[in-house]
């Protein structure tokens, strides 16, 4: 495989994406060969993305031929196979005939990753049947801005539901295909890395203001648990944005130290859409083109591959003239290419090539049965008024159907669904049902419809004397049940940002549901079809239930029929924290941050421990009624041990939790377990008001049956960022209470039945040290740990009162990531030599011949800097220094190895 990409513009080739309309004829939309012979065939190519973007639906053999084509032009030229890239976020939702699932926000509601799963198995499926063989999804984002116009494509705002539900995707994405088509696998791309989703004002590509205590707390887990997982993905796709002002795409620590470093990540990583342009067009940190290149290729080892898309040739060029300059290592170029080869290898396009004619060809579109059903467990009851739903099974009924969401196929859809920003009309859908259809099949129901307002709240009514809502209102005086559905128009990433910001629905809608709330005897139900939680605190009042539908896909107003009548009783469960306005908060908020209470003028003197919202995270009703009981944990005490620390088996490194689960009413029905954790108190750190500890949703049970669900939290689960470094988790000494389901509130009232009685406390032996679990696991994993005991010569350290602070750690760090192997004398040399006694043999020796013009060059460079040093911080000896103090030879990336590895 190396042989055939030993040149350097055949590796620059590799590193290559370009957008497959760059190929196509400007007239019909077919292929230019001109084109694909210039850019696959002499330039070499090695991926191509998106659809065709033609104004037309076009369907797996369409694609499957003309990809074929540009394979074999790849062939021709002896060019290793091209690997295709679409953007399957729901399904295979730029394929023809294929089947549009929930978006991933809606999956998330089901906390049943179960369906997750498939809903990748079928999404690699259909899109290899295209001849497409890399998916980019899932989004991994943590999804805590509401505002954000991708918030329909996260899992919702806790990192441990997102790293879940997006490791089931992957895993169902890269699913061999045991049944002959080709291509065999296709690669998942997790996205966007990292911080993306918590864009300042809102905005889509607005900066991330997150503080790197922040980042690490809470958006790096779900990326650290699956990069770390057997389901890891083949690829990542790094983000248009940028943390603390560095774009990420050129971003030294996020890419080099953290994924490839901390994570260990070998795959493939790609940018996004022009993103390493952007740097001069859109971020303005690179003078040029040329200049962000270099910036991307010369010290970062995190880009492999650039989303182009266009202009070919200042890409290829420009890293020709690097290379030749000196100013980029073709040692980088090949180890990139070679990612690219990897990946390729691993999803079996090297060995299995594409034909016209494929097993899975027929089978796209066949799984709408399981897409109902998803969206069926998707959809959100939140409230439900003297339990006016269900309506009464075999009553006749008038019904009214109306609003600017009640009769949309695409509404129901949202962006990304036949066309980046959603399906622009119905046309485009070769099934579905929409609420009003839906509503008409229902025996017994006599149904109305009225368009009452339109997408944004603009009189629909056609100009025919009177008002759009008039008739709607007219229309609902004869009418037992009112349905209203609202919400947003289709979007998909930037042109979705809201123009003023605001989270309310256009006045019209408002309107709508004001008016047609008159009359007590009607029942009056609100369906919200939409990617964002738009305020709905002016329509609350005014109605009796509301159905949370967010983006179900096709067959969603199906889906919400049968919870309004009773055939399906819902179980999803809200994925965020469901804003009532500005100052609304995600769950995990800090228990600071408070808001304060009262009417009339100020100043207010309460202040209330959480801030308004519509409904809380994990919120869902359901026709039946679940009790809990026989809640038992295994203990008071949780420890844990550092790496190298000496554990004792007496102590509990594991909690182990029980509930049983009763379905008490009179309807089947399943059950969303949620347990939170309330940190009474965290040594150093403001802790969450809560936090979701863990989750599982029981089998449907039957009235009077019984769960037994079981829990067990092991002690690294509760480590968190400490006060003194805000980069690595540790122990943090902490007492805390458990409790269930997303209505217990154990900090308010700690005698609720949702609550385990007693508290708990996380603890560890009295000799542990932050820095010193850090540091031992740095040397073990490095297998520099055989010969000696690294926690005992850190406590001895430690009594000698020598340095051991977080610099020593920065320090074996930024050794490990300068070297391509490191030898353990290496990092006992540039570091700290303490340890040297320890090592043997020919270490010894090397460390002697070298430790007196190391150690001199090092004490020199400190003395003539000690007038600028930084106080940095400590842990337990605030005074002792380390030698040499990095940050004193630290660029403005932070990473300044040259002058140590030199020596």
């Amino acid at each position: 495989v190396d042989n055939r990409i030993s040149p350097l513009l055949d590796q620059i080739g590799q590193l290559s994406q370009v957008d497959l309309n760059l190929l196509l004829k400007d007239d019909d939309g077919g292929l230019d060969m001109s084109k694909v012979e210039e850019h696959v065939g002499r330039r070499g190519v090695g991926s191509i993305f998106n659809n065709i973007n033609d104004g037309k639906l076009h369907n797996a053999s369409e694609y499957r031929r003309m990809i074929k084509l540009i394979q074999t032009v790849a062939s021709e030229h002896s060019r290793p196979p091209v690997l295709f890239g679409l953007d399957s976020i729901h399904g295979a939702n730029y394929v023809g005939g294929a089947t549009v699932f929930p978006q991933a926000l809606n999956l998330a509601a089901t906390f049943n990753p179960k369906f997750s799963e498939k809903v990748g198995e079928v999404a690699s499926r259909d899109t290899r049947a295209a001849g497409f063989s890399w998916i980019f999804a899932p989004l991994l984002g943590v999804g805590v801005e509401p505002r954000w116009s991708r918030i329909y494509e996260t899992f919702g705002e806790d990192g441990l539901v997102v790293e879940r539900m997006a490791s089931a995707m992957i895993r169902g994405i890269q699913m061999e295909d045991t049944e002959g088509g080709t291509p065999a696998r296709a690669a998942a791309c997790a996205k966007h890395f990292i911080g993306y989703s918590q864009p300042r004002n809102g905005n889509d590509r607005a900066p991330s203001h997150i503080t790197r205590r922040d980042l690490y707390e809470y958006f790096v887990p779900p990326w650290q648990h699956i990069l770390n997982s057997v389901d890891r993905p083949w690829t990542v796709m790094e983000d248009y944005n940028q943390v603390d002002g560095v774009p990420t795409v050129a971003n030294e620590e996020l890419l080099t130290y953290l994924l490839r470093y901390r994570f260990q990540y070998t795959g493939m990583v790609v940018t996004d859409y022009s993103e390493i342009y952007n740097l001069e067009e859109w971020h303005h940190t690179a003078s040029n083109k040329i200049d962000a290149i270099r910036q991307v290729y010369d010290k970062s080892d995190g880009i492999d591959m650039s989303m182009i898309p266009f202009d070919v040739d200042t890409f290829q060029t420009s890293i020709e003239i690097l290379e030749q300059d000196g100013k980029i290592s073709r040692e980088r170029i090949s180890k990139s290419a070679q990612r690219v080869l990897d990946l390729k290898q691993n999803i079996l396009q090297l060995t299995h090539n594409v034909s016209l004619d494929d097993p899975n060809v027929p089978k796209v579109g066949s799984d709408r049965t399981e897409a109902l059903q998803i969206a069926k467990e998707s959809i959100v009851l939140c409230q439900n008024n003297d339990n006016v739903l269900p309506t009464s099974p075999g009553k006749e009924l008038n019904v009214l159907v109306t609003g600017p969401t009640s009769h949309s196929l695409a509404y129901q859809s949202g962006g990304w669904t036949w066309q980046w920003q959603g399906a622009p009309d119905d046309e485009w859908f070769s099934y579905g049902t929409t609420l009003f259809e839906a509503a008409q099949r229902h025996t017994n129901w006599t149904v109305t419809h009225s368009c009452g307002i339109d997408i944004l709240g603009q009189d629909c009514s056609g100009n025919n004397g009177g008002s759009s809502i008039e008739d709607a209102v007219k229309a609902a005086k004869t009418s037992d049940v009112v349905i209203i559905a609202v919400g947003e128009e289709n979007y998909a990433e930037k042109p979705g940002d809201l123009p003023d910001g605001s989270m309310e629905l256009p006045k019209g809608q408002v309107d709508l549901v004001k008016a047609l709330a008159t009359d007590s005897e009607t029942i009056t139900v609100l369906v919200y079809f939409g990617g964002r939680p738009r305020w709905l605190k002016a329509m609350q009042p005014h109605v009796d239930a509301i159905i949370i539908a967010f983006l179900p896909g096709p067959d969603g107003g199906e889906a919400v029929l049968d919870i309004i009548t009773g055939q399906t009783n819902p179980s999803a469960r809200l994925p965020i924290t469901y804003p009532s306005d500005a100052s609304s908060l995600p769950y995990n908020h800090a228990i600071s941050q408070r808001c304060t209470a009262g009417t009339g003028p100020l100043p207010h003197w309460e202040y209330t421990p959480s801030c308004p919202i519509q409904w809380q995270f994990g919120h869902g009703l359901t026709y039946t009624n679940f009790e809990y009981s026989d809640l038992t944990i295994s203990g008071t005490e949780l420890w844990y041990w550092g790496a190298g620390q000496i554990s004792d088996p007496t102590k509990p490194a594991c909690l182990d939790i029980s509930i049983t689960v009763t379905n008490t009413g009179n309807l089947a029905g399943k059950e969303t377990i949620l347990l939170f954790r309330f940190d009474k108190y965290r040594v150093g750190v403001t802790p969450e008001y809560k936090r979701l500890q863990d989750f599982t949703k029981t089998s449907e049970l039957q009235p009077g049956q019984s769960e037994i669900i079981k829990f067990r939290i092991p002690s690294h689960a509760l480590t968190s960022i400490g006060p003194q470094d805000d980069s690595h988790p540790i122990y943090v000494e902490r007492g805390f209470r458990l409790g269930i389901g997303p209505y217990s509130d154990c900090r308010a009232d700690g005698a609720n039945e949702l609550c385990f009685p007693g508290s708990i406390h996380f603890r560890s032996g009295l000799d542990y040290q932050g820095v010193c679990d850090v540091a031992c696991d740095i040397w073990q994993r490095q297998s520099c740990h055989l010969s000696w005991d690294c926690w005992k010569d850190c406590q001895i350290a430690q009594q000698k009162e020598e340095a051991w602070g977080w610099d020593y750690v920065d320090c074996l760090e930024h050794v490990i990531m300068s070297h391509d192997t490191v030898e353990c004398w290496k990092l006992t040399n540039y570091c700290r030599n303490v340890f040297h006694h320890h090592l043997s043999g020919s270490a010894k020796v090397e460390i002697g011949v070298l430790s007196f013009f190391v150690m001199a060059t090092i004490s020199l460079v400190v003395a003539l800097l000690l007038v600028r040093r930084k106080t940095r911080r400590k842990e337990k000896a605030p005074h002792h220094e380390l030698v040499p103090n990095y940050d004193d030879y630290n660029d403005d990336n932070g990473i300044a190895l040259q002058k140590f590895t030199i020596l």
